[in-house]
């Protein structure tokens, strides 16, 4: 299960990775090399790390003012992530951002368009307060609607 769980997180890491990697670069690290699928990059790379590199990277580092962090790796060419909660917008207490109103509702709209911007919005924030992966919103069903967080999800 933590293995599925990270190979999926490095293969969406990885399939973001835009830059081609040089000659010599990809024959020592053979998962930069973008002309292979996402999951085969992944596999390549979960064979290189240590186990204390793929501990470190399931559960982050101390404090660093966002929601949660995974220090940069340089021996393996892993970015360092900030991960941000903000559902309906920005979260943490960052200013200057827009409140976005609550993603069930746009859900409920069905304008796909109209969620399309919603979600470059929100993208757009969060990479202008410099994080590079966002925890929201969430995709659920709402079984109880005690649940505190409900409003965030885009819902069933």
């Amino acid at each position: 299960m933590l293995r599925s769980r990270l190979a999926a997180i490095l293969a969406a890491l990885l399939a973001f990775a835009a830059l081609p990697a040089s000659p010599a670069h990809a024959a020592d690290q053979p998962w930069m090399n973008t002309a292979l699928a996402p999951g085969d990059r992944a596999n390549l790379l979960l064979a290189a790390m240590t186990q204390a590199e793929k501990l470190t990277m399931m559960h982050g580092g101390g404090s660093c003012g966002y929601a949660g962090c995974v220090p940069a790796n340089a021996r393996l060419g892993i970015p360092a992530l900030r991960l941000q909660d903000g559902p309906v917008g920005v979260g943490d207490g960052a200013t200057g951002v827009t409140q976005l109103a609550a993603p069930v509702a746009g859900a409920a709209s069905w304008d796909t368009a109209l969620m399309k911007q919603y979600g470059s919005t929100l993208g757009a924030e969060q990479w202008g307060k410099g994080t590079n992966v966002v925890l929201a919103p969430t995709i659920n069903i709402v079984r109880d609607p005690r649940w505190g967080r409900a409003f965030e999800s885009i819902g069933e």
